[in-house]
């Protein structure tokens, strides 16, 4: 628990100071393709999957896979515009992918 919280605490204030100019990348079923940093990954059991947030040249991008990733690895990513929206921890904008294909960086 105390690690947890203390990842989400750390993260919340990355986002903040990091990343609160995020931009969003495009509009709904756009194509976005570049390199992102994933930053959190938690599981849902509802969806048997994932869900990641990640930073693409400085802006929040989320998406849902059912592999699992480590936090930190860097991925080379092709994918479309699902929802422009805005990060649960800090209100910055974060823009939602779907159709998401990872490759190695």
């Amino acid at each position: 628990f105390v690690k947890r919280d203390k990842h989400e605490t750390g993260l919340t204030k990355e986002i903040r100071i990091e990343y609160r100019d995020s931009q969003y990348l495009g509009k709904a079923k756009d194509v976005v393709e570049g390199v992102i940093k994933i930053l959190d990954k938690r599981y849902s059991a509802q969806w048997e999957s994932y869900n990641y947030i990640a930073v693409m040249d400085g802006n929040l991008v989320s998406f849902m896979n059912k592999f699992e990733h480590n936090i930190g690895d860097m991925k080379r990513v092709k994918a479309k515009v699902k929802a422009q929206t805005q990060n649960k921890l800090f209100s910055a904008n974060e823009t939602r992918l779907n159709y998401v294909k990872l490759y190695k960086v």
